[in-house]
């Protein structure tokens, strides 16, 4: 909350006003920075900085300012959409866009934003539809609308906004699939493939795309990782619903058997085995030491589930559904663990390869040199020859 105004801050927020309009750029620029100091207080300046975004120097200071007031620059914001000016418009979706949920209310004017003429507006409102998350589903049709713009910025940010709002924008599916068939630009079709597979919290065609497309090297490293990290998550999930649906279905007043047990403490000897391989390729000390913590946690709670295991004969004696629990859990920060070595071991063979090719050009540089000054010996040979023969022939 804002709360009341002081009379020293109502004069301040006047003053600053009155300097947004200053012919000097640095006096507008400080006001601007000053009222995004203040915040939620300073909401009666929102006009005021709105004007500000046709500024094409001071817009961002503009945006940050507006930003800073949270909810209460929204009205302001909403009726910023409406302007002529492009770049107030443009301005107006950005700054909804950095509040995020805040931005709400909002809703229904970045739904008509989504039809701005101009591209970076269309851009924008999707953006910030999508960082209102759930809270923006009656947008969802909108955004399926955006799946056919002609720009491709616009239609991968729409559909990055689907998979923000996530399980509530589940009637965009056979849009995305649609969307997948027909997409010919590359990061646009990753971002589509991204969204289905996250709406719908399974591998499916959206992996399977992405799958080709890395086979093919049409991904960034950026792409690469962020793919990755979601196939890991899918299949953690995975897992932990089978242990659950195993736990649900073992979980009876009948002693533990033993093949049973006997799994059991093999799950978690494979996890300590993944833990060592960890430590193995711990390749740096800044990876060793952020693995380090969780990785005795994770063997300190193995060594527990694993004793328990081992002594247990009855279900009075091990509370089987609480073993099973813990066992996905450590499976999935195991997970988790590997995933980021094999994060910091691809950023080294990044860096080899950076090394190599660093090592061809200098020999190459070389070879261009070396080759450059026998080229110079041999000119120099001929010319002389040639000067000698001319001297020959003068005094004959």
């Amino acid at each position: 909350m804002s709360g009341k105004l002081t009379k020293k801050e109502e004069k301040e927020i006047e003053k600053l006003i009155k300097q947004l309009k200053d012919e000097a750029e640095n006096v507008r620029g400080g006001a601007a920075e000053a009222l995004m100091a203040m915040g939620e207080k300073a909401e009666k300046a929102a006009p005021a900085l709105i004007e500000l975004l046709m500024d094409k120097i001071l817009r961002f200071a503009a945006q940050r300012a507006l930003t800073a007031m949270g909810e209460k620059a929204v009205p302001a914001l909403i009726e910023a959409l409406k302007d002529e000016v492009k770049n107030v418009r443009y301005g107006a979706t950005v700054a909804l866009a950095e509040m995020g949920e805040k931005a709400e209310k909002a809703v229904p004017a970045l739904i008509e934003a989504l039809k701005d003429e101009v591209e970076n507006v269309r851009f924008a409102a999707a953006q910030a539809l999508g960082r209102i998350g759930e809270k923006a589903e009656k947008a969802v049709p909108a955004l399926i609308e955006a799946l056919k713009d002609e720009v491709k910025m616009v239609r991968s940010s729409a559909a990055r906004a689907l998979g923000m709002i996530g399980e509530k924008a589940e009637k965009a599916l056979p849009h995305l699939k649609e969307q997948l068939t027909k997409e010919k630009e590359r990061n646009t079709k990753y971002s589509l493939a991204m969204v289905l597979t996250k709406i719908e919290r399974k591998r499916g065609e959206g992996t399977r795309i992405i799958g080709v497309m890395k086979e093919k090297g049409e991904l960034t490293l950026g792409q690469i990782r962020e793919y990755d990290r979601l196939c890991q998550e899918l299949d953690i999930k995975t897992e932990a619903k089978t242990l659950s649906d195993a736990v649900k279905q073992l979980s009876t007043e009948k002693p533990l058997e033993k093949a049973e047990k006997e799994r059991l403490i093999t799950s978690v000897q494979t996890i300590e085995d993944k833990l060592s391989l960890l430590y193995e390729r711990a390749i740096d000390k800044e990876l060793e030491r952020e693995e380090a913590m969780p990785v005795e946690q994770l063997t300190k709670f193995m060594a527990i589930g694993k004793t328990r295991a081992e002594t247990a004969s009855t279900i009075e004696e091990i509370d089987y559904k609480k073993a099973q629990t813990e066992l996905a859990l450590l499976e999935a920060q195991s997970r988790k663990a590997n995933a980021e070595a094999e994060k910091a071991e691809k950023m080294v063979n990044i860096e080899l390869k950076r090394a190599e090719l660093d090592i061809k050009r200098k020999n190459w540089q070389k070879f261009l040199i070396e080759n450059s000054i026998t080229l110079l010996n041999m000119m120099l040979t001929i010319f002389v020859g040639i000067l000698v023969a001319i001297l020959t022939f003068v005094k004959t």
